[in-house]
């Protein structure tokens, strides 16, 4: 099953967080969610599910809006809240599209407790991340994660839930606020 954001009655440059993770949760396993050309705006984090595709055409942006709080993903996966789990998310494609962080006009309190991330992938198995750019993420453009940050003092600690077996290709990412790209 393909849905698309305009079967849902998705417009560009309004605040649509809401309805695209309806779409989401609408689409069948083994479905697309197909974003067409534009720019779609979002205050809340859309989360990906297992067995599903998220597919722009010619080049959608999805971006985090104006005053979006730092501590936010603009994407990342439905298992991301933040706690420790091993529940994984698996089969997922995220492909042809722009994510922007918009770091620049988001909440002026950044500091470093907040980890938002134009795309963030949690506790996660199988999954392709191609001809994506991300840009403007407060923390990282694209970060690859188990189910939660910690610092226990261990360098040889393994973190519950690690995500495994992801490809990034044809992928750019570029003005992260505080770290890495």
């Amino acid at each position: 099953k393909v849905l698309t954001l305009e079967q849902f009655g998705i417009k560009q440059k309004t605040e649509s967080s809401a309805l695209i993770n309806a779409v989401i949760n609408a689409v069948d396993e083994g479905g697309w969610v197909i974003i067409p050309s534009g720019e779609y705006w979002v205050s809340d984090e859309i989360k990906l599910k297992s067995n599903m595709g998220f597919f722009g055409v010619c080049n959608p942006t999805i971006k985090s809006v104006n005053g979006t709080s730092p501590l936010q993903n603009t994407i990342t996966t439905i298992n991301n809240d933040r706690t420790y789990h091993s529940n994984y998310i698996e089969n997922v494609t995220v492909k042809d599209l722009t994510i922007d962080g918009n770091w620049q006009n988001r909440s002026n309190s950044i500091s470093a407790d907040n980890q938002g991330c134009c795309l963030k992938i949690v506790t996660s198995r199988n999954f392709l991340v191609e001809n994506v750019v991300a840009k403007n993420g407060v923390l990282h453009c694209f970060d690859v994660s188990a189910s939660n940050y910690f610092n226990d003092g261990h360098i040889n600690h393994t973190a519950e839930g690690p995500s495994e077996y992801g490809i990034f290709r044809n992928c750019r990412a570029y003005n992260s606020r505080r770290d890495d790209a």
